[in-house]
């Protein structure tokens, strides 16, 4: 699926155009397919255009228990790849539903002007709604590398926010957590790139449980997720417990 990115522009173009019918699209990315994928994706659910750039709530436990990734599934590109891939084939999602953007929501609007301008040699949107596709489908596109996996791709960061979730109620109770998680799109993105999934902050799991019950409790300042990356970095809170952390974290 990375090769997607290597398309020509001709290419480029009845792709896009593919998006508007599912066979068409189907036939389309097969070539791009691993004949022994084991990726498995049908939850009883449908999504609609609004609700795939913003995965409801209440979807998120479905999602991971259907999964069953673990974290090191769930940073894999291709997985995601292949999960978007088992929704559009069961009707879960329409594969135009991939061409959004954070400027520009509406897909079906996107696709439409992006290809009206490429036909009048207008490249500029085209190029934008074509790595917005890439983005949505598996994240892991040059701009972006690895932390598109977990900031751009909806069913990944449905999968990663409910994971987080259950990280933190392994330490403290507060259902609050999963929506707050939810509502502030903001600090889990600051999270994850903190996180970096070079397992910084994840690997300590008491210090994550700390800072989200702390954060959805008392709301967060804009350097809170940094400046507890940086205070994790230089010492050790194994020996601590959640209110010792929480303590330190108020502090910052």
């Amino acid at each position: 699926m990375l090769e997607l990115q290597k398309l020509k522009d001709e290419e480029k173009y009845l792709f896009l155009k593919s998006l508007l019918d599912k066979e068409e699209f189907l036939d389309f990315i097969e070539v791009f397919v691993e004949e022994d994928y084991k990726v498995k994706f049908n939850p009883n659910f449908k999504l609609s255009e609004f609700e795939f750039q913003y995965i409801p709530m209440d979807f998120y436990k479905e999602i991971y228990d259907h999964l069953k990734f673990n974290e090191l599934d769930a940073s894999n590109y291709k997985n995601w790849f292949y999960v978007n891939l088992e929704a559009v084939k069961n009707d879960i999602i329409k594969p135009y539903y991939f061409a959004f953007s954070k400027k520009n929501k509406e897909p079906l609007r996107n696709i439409t002007r992006a290809l009206r301008e490429y036909e009048k040699g207008e490249k500029k949107f085209f190029y934008e709604i074509f790595r917005a596709v890439l983005r949505r489908m598996f994240g892991m596109i040059k701009e972006r590398g690895r932390k598109g996996i977990f900031q751009d791709v909806p069913f990944s960061i449905a999968w990663w926010k409910y994971h987080l979730f259950l990280i933190s109620l392994e330490y403290v109770n507060n259902e609050k957590i999963l929506e707050f998680l939810y509502e502030k799109a903001t600090f889990y993105n600051q999270l994850v790139e903190k996180m970096g999934f070079t397992l910084t902050v994840l690997a300590d799991r008491k210090l994550l449980a700390a800072l989200l019950d702390y954060a959805a409790y008392n709301g967060v300042k804009k350097e809170l997720v940094k400046d507890v990356a940086m205070v994790s970095s230089i010492r050790s809170f194994g020996a601590l417990n959640v209110d010792e952390i929480q303590k330190i974290i108020k502090g910052l």
